[in-house]
C-alpha cells in the first residue's frame, strides 16, 4: 500500500518507522535534558560501546572510581542502565526498554 506524502510514494512501513524514529528520538531527547553531564557522557558512550566498566568510566568523566560508582547508581535508579555481573567483574550497560 503506497501513501502519498509530499512529492514521493512511500510504503506505510516507511512511514511507520519514520514516526518510530521519531518517537525514539523524542525520547532520548527527554532523557537526555534529565542528566547531569557525567551522566550523559556514560550514556553516550553506552550507546556507542555497549558496556562500560568503572576504570573506563572513570578514564572518560575524571571522576574517581567512588564517584563513578555514586553516577552508576542514580543511572540505574532511574532505570536507564543494569549492572551485569560476570565471573571477571562487573559491567553496565543500557538498560533494556520498551522503546
Amino acid at each position: 500500500m503506497k501513501k502519498q506524502t509530499g512529492d514521493e510514494n512511500e510504503d506505510f512501513s516507511d512511514v511507520q518507522k519514520r514516526a518510530d524514529n521519531e518517537r525514539i528520538m523524542s525520547e532520548y531527547e527527554r532523557i537526555m535534558s534529565e542528566l547531569n553531564p557525567n551522566e550523559k557522557l556514560i550514556v553516550e558512550y553506552l550507546i556507542k560501546n555497549k558496556k562500560i566498566v568503572n576504570q573506563e568510566a572513570s578514564s572518560l568523566t575524571g571522576l574517581s572510581p567512588a564517584q563513578v560508582r555514586r553516577v552508576f547508581v542514580s543511572l540505574q535508579q532511574k532505570q536507564i542502565i543494569e549492572a551485569v555481573e560476570k565471573s571477571r567483574g562487573r559491567f553496565y550497560q543500557l538498560a533494556q526498554s520498551e522503546l
